[in-house]
């Protein structure tokens, strides 16, 4: 028997296989595989194969086996199974209702008891018949198909193709299925102890088998002979020249069907047909994809899988072509009103279909891109002209997709080719490929498949890319560059705002270059924007307004830039209380534009990748939830100094050059449990600007009638529904550039003027500007139902309350009490240890006389403590002397600037520099001359301390 296993490596998904000789080796490398990391799926094949294939590893030169899943190298099957499907459209809603539909059937047709039920971890069931002895691929295959046509005939849901297929490979109980990323286990939850007889599942099964079911087509030896007519051949040898599958769509309806819809409405028995149709067609691969690209349950792998045993089984004569019998018995509802399926043949050999054409196909739409030598089928196809002796020209397919409207794009560093296609339900595709991937047929293939473009690239499709990439660069109007997100200008000249892959201006919506795999995955719209609407009005319908700052922050995030005084705004939301809302609104606004769960910031994401991520997504919001801890704090007030600086710091690069500096204009938002306000004083001791950055306000505690439950399911649903806002959002500020200019320019005047804003105060009228505009402009395009009013009266409050805090803030060093303040703390500190009053302070030059200045409080304790002088008062004089390096170091220790403070301390105080010895005149004058601040105290706070000083020799012994 064989197991075959998926596994992930290098960011993708392989097959391998391992054959086992019994059951125990098989149990035994189920139990390996399950202990590796790279292991995802596991299945087993269900009949037992003749032969494995021995190949060598390229890297150590050691062999090794592989098991061969081939319908010519079955031997036996002891089972009977079915594959029935829950949780799908068109399946079973639950597990138990399955069971019970199972039950229903077992008992209608009358067949014996299940020996198994596993569980496969999608929700589906695999139940199986085990057979006491075990059956030839020829025995077996009549009873599958009567086992499919009674469950037909009873309704059951289930996949008939699992059924039919004797190398049917099924999941393995105790395994792990990975298929959605999340591992589900496969669990066993039926065994019996008996096997059923033979006899018993021949004599249920009966009736139900056809003259077509017995005519199965026997194992044949490794030979390419003439397939025997059957339902699979109809006469056609298998090494029929290739059709086109634009004329057998002509013929029959199904496959026009297939083609029109992706094969959307095709179960698994279908499906098999489509691949069998697709080996005898030109260009396989493309025609196989075309046939089923809609299936919303097939993933890459199993296509490729299920395309390379339908082509093994054709070269090796195991396939013949559909007759239109089998294609209608396995589903087809087109069938029964198409005249073929009267005739018994196969719609390869129905009228038509067999017709020669030496004609090129025309056009569907302009070719001026196409390059020489190539042109477009009646499918949009792209094929190449092949000229043959006589001169009679026919296609060639080379690349089985459409490709509508192609561009090039550049963001300065790298180019990229990009093109529109579709699926055959209508379905957009947008194609991305890096013209550095363009060079090989391995790096190209990568590209398309990230691009959800399943193509093997060969050469054929190497050199039409060559010489579609040529056609293209030679006109200059194909050639977009532009970012990929947010403003664009040219010089001073406009060119539109980009998002989504799209650039909107006036002149409409034109191509753009798509964001980097990181960014595309956390950016690029997603779903529907109803969801995003739905959990919008839940945060409006509210009316509080705190939460409506958070929602339009989103919107007002782009209308930064428009301001033009400011390239960084930051915007607070705090409650100590939990619940309050604040993280599921934040979540709401990420939505506008990008995964509400992957895109916003985390606390442990490092300052430059914040940077370079605000430099790539320029205009876009970021936003922080839940800062809690000091080291949050203090990071998070580092990050925003600059990100309202608009560009990263200069970097160097390996080379010695500089590197490339990210810019933005872009609003941060930040919800926290405590203000930052404190941690912004503290970092900027001896300036305001930082406080001045940041538009923070509280969010009041929620009252129950404000409550909402449907909340936290339809922030869930945004996972899967983002960005189609932003997307709306973008087109109507793109196409009305001028007009958004002038709005936001007027409505800054008017919140000046309303407010008296002062100059510092420029950060804040920003906010107010680009909040309320987002809001009314997310209004008027019907995006959301702001209570516009109700927003700009607490903006207002908020402002004035601000303004409050800002003429109190203990760090702005223009105001005199602030200056004295700090300077009374030094004092206050030092005094004690390293200061002395005198009668006066010497401030004529020349050596003064031994104790020519007078010291009070002489002999007593404190003065004999004396630990180094640094602070010198003079009471006659009223004269303050401080040493310039002691109160250095001690503003250092507070992170005060000492330039700021000692520029503010001359400008308020009256400070002078000057040189000099403190204590002069005195024995505890210093040795040495140093840099000294001379302060006059009469009529300022600081003359408290002279008057404090006033103290009794005894009182000071008593100190």
């Amino acid at each position: 028997m064989g197991l075959h296993y998926t596994k992930f490596g290098g960011g993708k998904i392989y097959w391998a296989s391992r054959p086992c000789l019994s059951l125990d080796e098989a149990a035994s490398q189920v139990q390996y595989l399950l202990t590796r990391q790279d292991t995802r799926d596991i299945y087993v094949s269900l009949a037992t194969q003749r032969e494995a294939e021995t190949r060598t590893n390229g890297g150590t030169g050691r062999s090794y086996k592989v098991a061969i899943r081939l319908a010519e190298n079955a031997v036996a099957l002891n089972s009977l199974f079915m594959d029935i499907d829950v949780g799908k459209k068109d399946g079973y809603q639950t597990g138990a209702e399955a069971v019970t539909a199972l039950g229903k059937f077992i008992e209608d047709a009358k067949l014996p008891k299940v020996t198994a039920v596993v569980q496969s971890g999608s929700g589906g069931l695999h139940v199986y018949w085990v057979l006491a002895d075990a059956l030839t691929p020829d025995e077996w295959q009549p009873l599958a198909n009567g086992l499919c046509n009674a469950a037909r005939q009873h309704g059951m849901h289930f996949d008939s193709q699992v059924t039919v297929d004797r190398v049917r490979i099924l999941r393995v109980p105790g395994t792990y299925h990975w298929k959605t990323g999340t591992p589900k286990p496969v669990e066993l939850k039926l065994l019996r102890d008996t096997n059923v007889l033979n006899e018993k599942m021949v004599a249920a099964l009966t009736p139900y088998i056809t003259a077509e079911d017995i005519e199965h087509k026997p194992v044949l030896e490794r030979r390419a002979p003439i397939v025997e007519e059957s339902e699979f051949s109809a006469g056609i040898q298998v090494g029929a020249a290739p059709r086109r599958i634009a004329d057998l769509q002509n013929a029959c309806p199904w496959i026009k069907h297939s083609l029109d819809t992706g094969g959307a409405d095709n179960d698994n028995m279908l499906r098999r047909i489509a691949y069998q149709i697709a080996t005898f067609c030109e260009e396989t691969d493309g025609v196989a994809w075309s046939l089923m690209d809609q299936r919303a349950t097939l993933t890459q792998e199993e296509f490729w899988e299920q395309l390379d045993r339908a082509k093994a089984d054709r070269e090796k004569g195991n396939r013949g072509f559909p007759t239109c019998a089998a294609i209608s018995r396995a589903g087809a509802t087109q069938c029964k009103t198409c005249p073929h399926l009267t005739l018994g043949k196969t719609p390869l050999t129905a009228p038509g279909a067999l017709t020669p054409t030496n004609t090129l196909p025309v056009p569907t739409e302009d070719l001026g891109w196409v390059p020489q030598g190539y042109s477009k089928n009646a499918l949009g196809q792209i094929v190449a002209i092949i000229t043959d002796a006589d001169g009679s020209q026919k296609p060639q397919l080379v690349f089985p997709l459409p490709i509508k409207h192609p561009w090039i794009t550049s963001d300065g560093k790298e180019h990229c080719l990009q093109f529109q296609s579709t699926y055959r339900d209508g379905t957009a595709l947008a194609v991305s490929i890096p013209m550095s991937a363009c060079g090989t047929k391995d790096t190209l293939t990568r590209a398309l498949f990230k691009s959800l473009v399943p193509i093997r690239a060969d050469e054929k499709v190497l050199a039409f890319m060559e010489a579609f990439l040529q056609k293209l660069q030679s006109a200059a109007k194909s050639v977009i560059q532009s970012d990929p997100f947010g403003w664009n200008f040219k010089g001073a000249e406009y060119e539109g705002f980009t998002y989504g892959g799209k650039l909107f201006n006036a002149k409409g919506e034109h191509p753009a270059p798509p964001p980097e795999p990181a960014l595309r995955e956390q950016y690029m719209p997603c779903g529907a924007d109803g969801k995003w609407i739905e959990a919008a009005r839940l945060i409006t319908d509210q009316q509080r307004p705190a939460l409506d700052c958070i929602l339009a922050s989103a919107f007002a995030s782009p209308l930064v830039r428009l301001v033009g005084e400011v390239d960084g705004v930051v915007i607070g939301a705090v409650s100590r209380a939990s619940g309050v809302g604040k993280t599921t609104t934040l979540k709401i606004a990420q939505a506008v534009w990008g995964n509400p769960v992957t895109a916003p910031q985390g606390l442990d994401d490092t300052i430059n990748s914040v940077f370079v991520k605000a430099g790539k997504i320029k205009n876009l919001p970021i936003y922080f939830d839940e800062i809690k801890t000091p080291s949050q704090t203090l990071g998070f007030v580092k990050l925003m100094f600059q990100l309202t600086g608009g560009k990263e710091k200069s970097r160097a690069t390996r080379e010695g050059g500089l590197a490339k500096q990210h810019s933005w204009s872009t609003l941060l938002i930040y919800a926290s449990n405590e203000s930052l306000y404190d941690a912004v004083l503290k970092s900027m001791a001896t300036s305001n600007a930082g406080h001045m950055r940041m538009f923070e306000f509280t969010v009041p505690p929620i009252t129950e009638d404000q409550r909402c439950p449907m909340l936290g399911e339809m922030v869930r649903k945004l996972r899967d529904n983002y960005g189609e806002a932003g997307l709306r959002y973008a087109k109507y500020i793109g196409e009305n550039y001028e007009a958004m200019h002038d709005r936001i320019n007027q409505t800054r005047i008017d919140w000046e003027n309303y407010l008296h804003a002062e100059p510092d105060e420029r950060f804040w009228v920003a906010a107010l500007t680009v909040l309320t505009v987002g809001a009314q402009v997310a209004n008027e395009i019907g995006l959301t139902s702001f209570d516009v009013d109700g927003l700009t009266g607490f903006l207002e409050s908020e402002f004035l309350r601000m303004r409050g805090e800002k003429n109190m803030a203990p760090n702005d060093l223009s105001k005199t009490g602030n200056v004295a303040s700090i300077l009374g703390d030094f004092l206050a500190e030092r005094m004690l240890a390293h200061s002395i009053t005198t009668n006066r302070v010497l401030i004529t030059r020349g050596k003064p006389a031994a104790n020519a200045v007078a010291v009070e409080g002489e002999g007593t304790s404190r003065l004999d403590r004396l630990q180094g002088l640094e602070i010198q008062f003079g009471r006659e004089n009223q004269l303050l002397r401080i040493s310039d390096s002691a109160l250095g170091i001690w503003l250092k220790a507070r992170e005060i600037s000492k330039s700021s403070f000692l520029q503010a301390m001359e400008a308020q105080l009256g400070a002078k520099s000057t040189h000099g010895r403190l204590g002069s005149g005195t024995k505890y004058a210093d040795q040495i001359t140093r840099k000294l601040w001379q302060i006059p105290l009469a009529g300022t706070e600081l003359e408290q301390f002279l008057e404090g000083n006033e103290v009794s020799p005894a009182a000071s012994e008593a100190a």
